[in-house]
C-alpha cells in the first residue's frame, strides 16, 4: 500500500435500518432511528428482512444516499443498509516524496515533511542544523573545516563554534610574536582552562594551571599547535583533550604533548589563542568539526 492510498480506506461502521409502510421500490432519507442514509458507494451491504440482498440485481445504490430499483416492499419489511464511512487524510503524504531505494521522510517544520535522499554506502545520518532537512549523510570520522582565522592583536578569538560535530581540532601555525606565553583558551575563560605539559627544558612536567596555555616561550616563532578537545559540545561535565606543540623563541626551542582540560559545564563555543605580553605578527589558527 503507497503512502497516499490511506485516504479514503474504511475506518467505521454505520448501521440504518428502515420498516416499509408497503410499495417501496427506493429507499433514501431518514430511517427508522432518524439517521439519514449516507453510505459509500460499493461498500454497502442491504438485507431485506434479513437476507442480503445482491448488488446490481436486487438493488442499485450509485449515489451514496438512495438506494433504488428494490422490488415493491410489503409492508412491514425491515430494510438494514450497513455501510463503511472512509476517514480521509487531509494531509496525506504523496508517495512521489521518495524518488528511490533507502530515501527517507524528514520533518523540516511543522507539519511539514521532505525527502531526504538515500545516503552514499557506509555514511551515517547524524543532525545538521546546518541542513534545510536538520539531517545530513557523512562518513564516520569526518573532517570538516570551520574556520580559518589570522592571528592579530594582543588576542585572538575564534567565535560562534558549530554545534553540530562530537570533536574539535584546532592547528595553529605559521606564528610569530613579539612577546610571549601564547597558548589556547577554551570561551575564553582563563580561570577554567587548565593544561599540563611534558616536558621541559629539564624533561620535568609543566603545570600551567588556571591559564590553558600550551608553551611559555618568549618571542615564539615557527610555531605549531595541534590540539583536540573531545565531546566539546557537552553541556553538563568538564570537557578533557590533549595537544602537542613545538616552536622558537628567544632561549631555546621548545616542544611538548600537553593534556588539558576545560573545568565547566558549559558548551565550548569559542576559542581564543592570547599573549601574556605583545602582540602576533603572523599565523592562523584552524579549527575542524570531527565526528
Amino acid at each position: 500500500m503507497s503512502i497516499s492510498s490511506v485516504n479514503g480506506v474504511a475506518s467505521t461502521v454505520s448501521r440504518y435500518r428502515f420498516v416499509a409502510s408497503g410499495g417501496e421500490t427506493s429507499l433514501t432519507g431518514s430511517d427508522a432511528n432518524g439517521a439519514t442514509l449516507s453510505y459509500l458507494a460499493g461498500k454497502e451491504e442491504v438485507y431485506l428482512n434479513g437476507a442480503l440482498l445482491v448488488r446490481g440485481q436486487d438493488y442499485t445504490g450509485n449515489d451514496g444516499a438512495t438506494i433504488s430499483s428494490l422490488t415493491a416492499l410489503v409492508a412491514g419489511d425491515t430494510v438494514e443498509i450497513i455501510t463503511f464511512v472512509p476517514f480521509a487524510i487531509p494531509t496525506a503524504i504523496s508517495s512521489a516524496t521518495v524518488t528511490t531505494k533507502g530515501d527517507l521522510l524528514v520533518g523540516t517544520g511543522a507539519s511539514t515533511v521532505t525527502n531526504l535522499p538515500v545516503g552514499a554506502d557506509g555514511t551515517t545520518l547524524v543532525a545538521n542544523s546546518a541542513s534545510a532537512a536538520g539531517m545530513a549523510w557523512q562518513i564516520p570520522g569526518t573532517i570538516t573545516l570551520l574556520s580559518t582565522t589570522s592571528l592579530s592583536g594582543s588576542s585572538t578569538t575564534v567565535s560562534t563554534i558549530s554545534q553540530s560535530y562530537k570533536n574539535l581540532y584546532i592547528i595553529v601555525n605559521g606564528t610569530s610574536s613579539t612577546g610571549a606565553a601564547s597558548g589556547v583558551q577554551w570561551n575564553g575563560d582563563s580561570s577554567n582552562s587548565e593544561t599540563n605539559t611534558w616536558p621541559d627544558d629539564n624533561g620535568a612536567r609543566v603545570g600551567l594551571t588556571g591559564t590553558g596555555y600550551f608553551y611559555t616561550r618568549a618571542n615564539p616563532t615557527n610555531h605549531f599547535l595541534f590540539a583536540q578537545m573531545f565531546n566539546y559540545t557537552n553541556s553538563s561535565s568538564p570537557k578533557n583533550g590533549f595537544g602537542n606543540a613545538q616552536s622558537s623563541g628567544l632561549d631555546a626551542a621548545y616542544w611538548g604533548t600537553s593534556v588539558f582540560s576545560y573545568n565547566s559545564n558549559s558548551a565550548i563555543t569559542s576559542i581564543t589563542v592570547p599573549l601574556s605580553t605583545g602582540t602576533w605578527s603572523s599565523g592562523t589558527i584552524k579549527i575542524y568539526g570531527v565526528n
